[in-house]
């Protein structure tokens, strides 16, 4: 005998659908079939980050962060910077005092 469900839930992030009920006994086997609306807005962006658990994001961010650390040029980078930093004084600002 087939008995029939049906609910609407919305697509959390790593496209997990949840479903719960009390007539869905435990340890059951069920078919699901999933029908998606044709309103849905397909160009939803989702953060790729959004799928990992807390413990792979921290991962994935900790070896993001600090990446360039080993790399030998970064000093030599950073030096460059500091020269041009101190050499552009701006562009020239006129007053009102000053004829054109």
């Amino acid at each position: 005998m087939l008995n029939g469900l049906r609910q609407t839930a919305v697509v959390k992030p790593g496209g997990v659908i949840e479903v719960q009920s009390t007539d869905l006994p435990v340890g059951s086997t069920v078919d699901v079939i999933v029908l998606v609306r044709s309103d849905a807005t397909s160009s939803q962006i989702i953060h790729p980050l959004s799928g990992l658990s807390r413990e792979e994001r921290i991962a994935k961010i900790r070896a993001a962060v600090g990446g360039w650390r080993d790399d030998s040029e970064i000093a030599d980078i950073f030096t460059v910077i500091d020269q041009e930093r101190h050499t552009y004084q701006g562009r020239a600002i006129s007053t009102f005092d000053q004829e054109e």
